[in-house]
């Protein structure tokens, strides 16, 4: 019964990690055998054991794995928080339980102990910091007296909470990239150009856009407000994130502009504490094993009688039957210590260099832009023919120059220097003084023509509000 057990739950981890694996790094839309495996989990599954559920009276059945995933995936909760604090100092107090009182020992002196404790002091304080602080979110600033606008007039019905207006090009869902079918449930002003952005608050105003990963000033679409460069809107936090890096289940909060200093620490203090842990542990059975001398020892099967000269594999068979607990922890610190280091080390150079995790996408993407443009330019010709409208009218020299910015990535205009960079990191722009680090005046975004639409990478709902507005303007001009 154990056996089959166990060879259940590996074939669960073992199929789990496979399924993983495919989705995250498998292109969905890509037609390799990955991107088509990766496209098959992800959407044809769905679909079909969908369609399957409601053919049987079943729907409940989606609606409560649905609620489930969007409880755990789609919504910031602190399970995987609270998993991390069962582990991580459940762990430690095992260990000052168990191992603490075989310390000191030959291999390790005294004064570890209160080294250790300090240690996990730092863990818990940057777990706490990395975890609660903000990590840099773009509020509304205040728009200066004549400002320009986009468009005229705030659209109708939209609300302010929180400091944060809804914008109109987006309900309550944030838009997908590139044309995609327009939803019946879709409201909003018909004007897309009416759309009011907010500015950002100045003091996240801090660089200038360098033309590629961030072409211009351009308002969130469910925010509202004009993002600064390296920002990015996170759906789990609900606003715009400066500087984004990533989200961290772990942490249960994003990383920012105003955290990274906080999850590297949280990072090196963990990979110390873990490295720091094995060692302890290792310690702990060298002196075992020295002291009563195993290797000159001769053990005896249990079961059979049998007398088996020492091995190291023995030796590890007899210290875990001993010590489980802290066999366990010795191996899980080990594995997951060599796991951080590298984890770390990719951080580290990140910081060094002055790039963000999400940056690192938006640079590997740059190759499909002017592929995804084009298509996005067919989308908008396609409506305005099918509305009866001209086709907009760009130069050769256009498409040139914007084929020859997208394949030819850019030196990232973010790195100052090894020093600079990381100095960036630990006292962050958006906290230094205007004196020290002068704010840049972004300005309006640019108002949603056909041009920017598809620079911007297209929404198929702006595209047919705009292609709708043309023809009301010409309908008027024509009875005028």
């Amino acid at each position: 019964m154990v056996s089959v057990l166990g060879v259940v739950v590996y074939s669960g981890i073992f199929l789990f990690l496979v399924v993983a694996g495919i989705i995250g790094c498998g292109n969905p839309y890509s037609s390799t055998l990955l991107g088509r495996a990766s496209y098959f989990l992800q959407a044809t599954l769905p679909s079909a054991i969908s369609r399957w559920l409601h053919s049987i009276g079943a729907a409940w059945v989606q609606d409560a794995a649905l609620g489930a995933v969007r409880m755990c995936c789609l919504q910031r909760n602190p399970i995987v928080q609270i998993g991390y604090c069962i582990l991580t100092f459940g762990g430690f107090i095992v260990f000052i339980v168990l191992g603490y009182p075989r310390i000191p020992n030959p291999y390790m002196a005294a004064w570890h102990k209160p080294i250790g404790i300090v240690v996990m002091l730092v863990c818990l304080v940057s777990f706490l910091l990395a975890s609660f602080a903000d990590p840099g979110m773009v509020k509304p600033g205040e728009r200066k007296a004549g400002a320009a606008k986009r468009g005229g007039k705030r659209p109708k019905g939209a609300k302010t909470k929180g400091g944060l207006r809804a914008a109109e090009a987006t309900s309550k869902r944030a838009a997908k990239p590139g044309p995609h079918p327009k939803k019946a449930d879709d409201t909003g002003p018909d004007d897309v150009a009416e759309c009011e952005a907010l500015p950002a608050d100045p003091s996240f105003c801090t660089l200038p856009f360098d033309g590629a990963l961030y072409e211009g000033p351009a308002m969130c679409r469910t925010c509202g407000v004009v993002k600064p460069p390296r920002s990015k809107h996170c759906n789990m936090m609900g606003g715009c994130v400066a500087r984004f890096d990533h989200y961290c289940v772990w942490l249960n909060a994003a990383v920012g502009e105003r955290t990274y200093r906080w999850f590297l620490l949280y990072l090196i203090s963990h990979t110390v504490v873990l490295l720091y842990g094995a060692v302890a542990c290792a310690s702990i059975f060298l002196s075992e094993i020295h002291e009563h001398r195993m290797l000159e020892r001769t053990f005896v099967n249990t079961r059979t009688g049998e007398e088996i000269p020492a091995s190291y594999g023995i030796i590890f068979q007899f210290l875990m039957s001993n010590n489980p607990e802290l066999m366990m922890i010795q191996v899980l610190c080990a594995v997951m210590g060599v796991v951080l280091v590298g984890f770390t080390g990719y951080h580290i150079v990140l910081a060094a260099t002055n790039v963000t995790t999400n940056e690192t996408f938006k640079y590997s993407a740059l190759p499909n832009k002017a592929r995804h443009r084009a298509r996005v330019r067919q989308y908008i010709e396609r409506r305005r023919e099918a509305a009866g409208l001209p086709p907009t009218r760009r130069t050769a020299e256009q498409d040139r120059a914007e084929a020859l910015a997208v394949s030819d990535p850019p030196i990232n205009p973010f790195d100052r220097g090894v020093l600079a960079n990381l100095a960036e990191v630990i006292w962050p722009l958006s906290l230094r003084s205007e004196d020290e680090w002068p704010r840049v005046d972004y300005g309006p975004p640019p108002a949603l023509d056909a041009e920017t639409l598809a620079a911007q990478g297209g929404d198929a709902r702006d595209i047919d509000r705009l292609v709708e507005q043309e023809l009301r303007q010409r309908s008027v001009a024509a009875r005028e």
